[in-house]
């Protein structure tokens, strides 16, 4: 059975599944720090990409698992040794910050897609390229 993620921005709630069966041990970290309400912020080394760095989750993971670099439109990735949980709101890639004018590239565990209310979620997400960040909550609960 597939987990399920909920998220809250303003007045606008939807959700997506996370693959427990293809990143195990990163799903499972990310979810030991759920809920959370932070500020999610536009990821502008990446593309179009939304993320949230939660430290104490850095480097809990030993590996990537289900590794990917380029992410699609919905797509729920986390980057283990950084501790970054990201949504995809169009094409992105995960990418580090220009070192000598070049993006370094990065690989990820991609560990879910949205589903529920995708369209609207990704508005809100897009917002984060002109305001910088948004607050959101993500829980595993359904947000009232």
């Amino acid at each position: 059975m597939a987990r399920r993620v909920y998220f809250k921005i303003g007045d606008i709630k939807g959700s997506g599944v996370l693959y427990d069966d293809l990143a195990p041990r990163n799903v499972e970290v990310l979810c030991s720090n759920l809920p959370m309400n932070d500020p999610i912020r536009h990821a502008r080394w990446s593309g179009q990409q939304v993320y949230i760095k939660i430290d104490p989750l850095a480097r809990k993971c030993d590996r990537v698992e289900n590794p990917v670099s380029q992410v699609s439109r919905g797509q729920i990735t986390f980057r283990p040794e950084r501790g970054m949980f990201s949504v995809a709101y169009g094409r992105a890639r995960l990418g580090d910050q220009p070192i000598h004018h070049r993006t370094v590239a990065g690989f990820g565990s991609l560990i879910g897609h949205l589903d529920e209310n995708v369209d609207a979620l990704l508005e809100a997400f897009a917002e984060t390229d002109s305001k910088g960040s948004i607050p959101i909550t993500i829980s595993l609960e359904a947000l009232a």
